[in-house]
């Protein structure tokens, strides 16, 4: 009985594990959309897919047999599809559950057709690129999300999401989870998807492809951020220290400042570990690392004032 329950559990929350100092591409599904519909990305979710119910350890050894078998799997689920409420001011979708929206979607305003990256809050680095033929469009969005090992084993899903001709979204539940267990700063892994349909429009055929790739990187908690402004001898003009997350919106250098030197001071087990990073007057933007309450590390953008 017991060993019927464990393999069950294994099956529910099947995941890919990874330890310290190892970086994993997995691929995802890849070839033509099986909905038919167009694939536009993934909604990302942690520690179960969507419309998933996480059971512990206790409550799953307790079912019998047959309450095991009875388990839901298409919980607030449409055929297996979970629908997005599309909010017209933020021009962004909502899933009804927490999670994390990274997909490129149509949006028609006026009878136009726009493409935009709609991206979710721990989304950081993202990067879009679209290309239009006459015979294929092509979506492909890149990102990242940065967690800190002090927020607990984290398992992430990528709940593949579509969007009908009507201009509807939804989401289908993932396969297996991923994550980084006890890895160290630097770790990471990265999960990619790509699927196509065909549309005909006028008698015209062609491919609609959507190609999207998110990452997960391990991070020590920043505890603290120093901005060093330095002359063009190299040397040292004025140091200052802020909280993470408090920089201020614009970042004033001094009139002879020829660049600035962030250290990011991070809590590891170890100590403290510092990184460095430098910000010459090509960059327009200051960005500085800080820790959300769930562990997800986000940037803090100071857009950067040099002095002309």
């Amino acid at each position: 009985m017991m060993k019927n329950k464990r393999k069950y559990l294994s099956v529910l929350v099947l995941s890919l594990m990874l330890f310290t100092g190892c970086q994993l591409a997995l691929e995802g599904k890849a070839g033509e959309s099986f909905s038919g519909d167009r694939f536009v990305g993934v909604f990302v979710t942690r520690g179960s897919s969507i419309g998933s119910k996480v059971y512990i350890d206790t409550e799953i050894e307790e079912m019998t047999e047959e309450e095991l078998s009875n388990l839901p799997r298409n919980e607030n689920g449409v055929d297996g599809k979970f629908y997005a409420e599309f909010k017209e001011e933020e021009k962004t979708y909502d899933f009804n559950q927490e999670g994390y929206t990274f997909i490129s979607v149509e949006i028609r305003e006026n009878e136009e057709v726009s493409y935009s990256a709609l991206i979710g809050e721990v989304i950081s680095d993202a990067s879009s690129h679209f290309t239009f033929t006459d015979e294929e469009e092509k979506s492909e969005i890149e990102g990242t999300i940065r967690y800190t090992p002090e927020s607990g084993e984290a398992v992430w899903y990528f709940n593949p999401v579509y969007q009908e001709e009507d201009g509807d979204v939804y989401a289908m539940r993932s396969g297996p989870g991923m994550g980084l267990d006890g890895a160290e700063e630097g770790s990471q892994a990265s999960h990619a998807m790509d699927e196509f349909t065909t549309v005909t429009e006028n008698g015209v055929t062609k491919t609609v492809r959507t190609n999207v790739k998110v990452n997960l990187v391990m991070m020590f908690r920043p505890e603290m951020i120093r901005v060093i402004e330095m002359d063009e001898k190299n040397k040292p003009l004025s140091e200052k220290e802020y909280e993470p997350g408090k920089l201020p919106e614009t970042y004033k250098p001094l009139s002879d400042a020829e660049y600035i030197i962030v250290e990011t001071h991070k809590k590891s087990p170890e100590g403290t570990l510092v990184s460095r990073e430098i910000f010459d007057e090509t960059k327009e933007n200051l960005e500085t690392y800080f820790t959300r309450e769930d562990g997800i590390i986000s940037i803090n953008h100071s857009i950067i004032e040099w002095t002309e």
